[in-house]
């Protein structure tokens, strides 16, 4: 029995394996920080969208987050006003509050991700916008 073995692994060509490339690979490579996606990630952080609508002019990728940052911070801002004006509204002034949290995440994902997507319900308008 011993042999039958032996002689199975012996014709058996000798080539190396080669390693399977997985799925999460590409992922990762697109996943890379560096400072274009930091710089749209800093975009969707209110007030902080300046510093890359300032000193990041020519880049295209960045200005696009850009677009979609000033686009999120103009109702963030009025709901921001309206609510101080209108404390007796508080739970509709969280409820909006949540969605732009929940926006804020979603772009800083895309720009993470190097992606050039439209948010959700408001990105339409940032190609109205002219820099």
């Amino acid at each position: 029995m011993e042999n039958n073995l032996g002689n199975e692994e012996q014709n058996q060509p000798n080539t190396p394996m080669t390693p399977v490339a997985s799925a999460t690979h590409s992922e990762e490579e697109n996943l890379t920080i560096n400072e274009q996606t930091i710089f749209a990630s800093l975009s969707y952080l209110n007030i902080l969208v300046l510093i890359p609508l300032l000193t990041k002019k020519h880049d295209p990728f960045i200005q696009y987050h850009v677009k979609q940052g000033i686009v999120l911070l103009i109702p963030e801002l009025v709901v921001y006003v309206a609510g101080g004006m209108f404390y007796f509204m508080w739970p509709v002034w969280s409820i909006l509050n949540l969605g732009f949290i929940c926006l804020t995440i979603v772009g800083i994902i895309h720009a993470l991700r190097k992606e050039e997507k439209p948010l959700p319900l408001i990105g339409q308008f940032a190609n109205k916008i002219n820099l």
